[in-house]
């Protein structure tokens, strides 16, 4: 079970910030080598936070893991280039930094694939995979999709080539498919969508039943798949996170999400697809997931495991991000030179506007708080939190640089440090 905590907003109101430490009141000492404008800029920063926001800021997935996330991308890659489907299961503790490294490799495929992002939905013991292909055709989109399957119908009346072999459907599906663009769009797209429509409406697209079953749900999908190839020469890639809600599933439902599920993976697929799912060893991991046919088609070896932080990871992450937030044309050593005599602790070209025993204890924290049972991992977001709080209480009393005193005042009001 994950541990839920508490996030501090990044748009924190500084002016009602408190000052005081575990030990007193602090007078905090003004600089007057720092200029006036935005705040943030006070220390040469384009955001008055450092946490980045996975699908705002998708190049800002910085740090140590880079590295491995470039690796993926080119293995990825080379699958996609070769003609195969790309399928992976990418997995690690809550927290960890999964989503971030999602959307940033979606990013870096985007002139080999169409990628879409989708979460999926809570589910309970009878929730039916039609859920998930709804939230998947939501993201994908209506006019995209309905215009590829247009594309193909007009191609398949010039060329006379049979609409199922267009498609990549079967008889009932194409006709159904036909019917609806020869009748209603938004309701053939309702239907595609798994939505549920009345029998007035099934008669009008001319469709078998009045909801979409898990194996149609599944050849839609390969369908677009299929088209995007075509028409795009691009491969569809859906990045599928917290799949672990998966795990509430039980009896028939399950059964029938698992075999939608091989669908999806199965080699005759069009659809590429990566599982992201928070958990700390295979014993947590979805059935759906694990399960020997499912397994085999991913391919063991494109299991992939996202380990917890080192602290010599977290400092680098931290580091990288302070490079990523900093203005170009920041007269960084200009400033350094003014506050070396004002301040004890020791503050360089890595670590302003924080010292380096700042970044440590905001660090030392999250392994005391993953220690005591607080957080499920090690991970940034306890440290980043910190810090961005201390960075909120530099900005409102306008000091040289951020010491470990501000990242005691952060503790004092951070929820998970409190006994």
């Amino acid at each position: 079970m994950s541990i839920k905590t508490l996030r501090l907003s990044h748009r924190l109101d500084i002016r009602n910030l408190g000052h005081e430490s575990k030990t007193g009141m602090l007078k905090y000492k003004p600089c007057a080598l720092l200029g006036e404008g935005r705040e943030n800029q006070m220390y040469g920063l384009k955001k008055d936070y450092l946490t980045p926001n996975p699908r705002e800021e998708p190049t800002a997935f910085v740090g140590p893991r880079r590295a491995d996330a470039d690796s993926f991308v080119e293995h990825m890659s080379r699958i996609i280039k070769s003609g195969r489907v790309p399928k992976a299961v990418l997995w690690g503790a809550f927290g960890t930094g999964k989503t971030h490294f999602a959307h940033y490799v979606g990013v870096k495929l985007d002139d080999i694939a169409r990628v879409t992002y989708v979460e999926c939905p809570p589910c309970h013991r009878r929730t039916k995979f039609t859920e998930l292909h709804a939230a998947i055709m939501r993201k994908i989109g209506r006019e995209y999709a309905l215009g590829l399957i247009e594309q193909a119908i007009r191609e398949a009346n010039r060329t006379g080539k049979p609409l199922t072999e267009a498609l990549g459907l079967d008889q009932d599906m194409a006709a159904v498919v036909r019917g609806g663009f020869a009748s209603d769009r938004i309701m053939l797209w309702r239907y595609l969508s798994g939505e549920k429509l009345g029998s007035r409406e099934v008669r009008l697209i001319g469709a078998i039943s009045p909801q979409l079953r898990e194996d149609d749900a599944v050849a839609i999908i390969s369908s677009i798949a299929k088209l995007v190839r075509v028409f795009e020469k691009k491969q569809l890639l859906i990045l599928i996170d917290e799949f672990e809600n998966t795990h509430a599933l039980l009896g028939d439902s399950l059964m029938m999400f698992i075999g939608a599920v091989r669908g999806l993976v199965d080699e005759g697929s069009d659809v590429g697809v990566v599982f992201i799912v928070s958990a700390r060893s295979t014993d947590e991991m979805p059935y759906i997931i694990v399960e020997d046919p499912v397994r085999r088609r991913i391919g063991l070896t494109n299991f992939i495991y996202y380990e917890e932080y080192t602290h010599e990871e977290l400092e680098q992450l931290v580091y990288q991000l302070l490079e990523f937030r900093r203005e170009e044309g920041f007269k960084l050593d200009q400033v350094l030179k003014g506050i070396v005599a004002e301040v004890s602790e020791t503050s360089n070209a890595k670590t302003y506007p924080f010292t380096k025993e700042a970044i440590a204890l905001a660090i030392d924290k999250v392994f005391e708080l993953r220690e005591s049972g607080k957080i499920p991992s090690i991970r940034p977001k306890e440290a980043l939190d910190l810090l961005d709080y201390a960075l909120a209480l530099g900005l409102q009393n306008r000091v040289p640089t951020l010491t470990s005193k501000f990242v005691e005042d952060a503790l004092a009001k951070y929820p998970l440090a409190k006994e």
